[in-house]
């Protein structure tokens, strides 16, 4: 997982912080799993509509 720098949103920013301190703590099993929840050759660099630990949460949820 790589949180984004350079966020001049303070909302995202905190956002980034929260998944860095998620993302320390996932096992590898875990971060294999995120990572084989997308399509990367898909991937389009966008605004996203929810937050990074929604979206994470959602994607988890999912996968249950």
């Amino acid at each position: 997982m790589v949180v984004i720098s350079g966020t001049t949103n303070p909302d995202h920013l905190r956002a980034n912080i929260a998944v860095a301190q998620v993302a320390k703590n996932l096992t590898d099993a875990e971060v294999a799993r995120l990572t084989g929840l997308v399509d990367e050759s898909t991937a389009v660099i966008d605004q996203p509509r929810q937050s990074t630990p929604d979206a994470l949460r959602s994607a988890a949820q999912r996968q249950r």
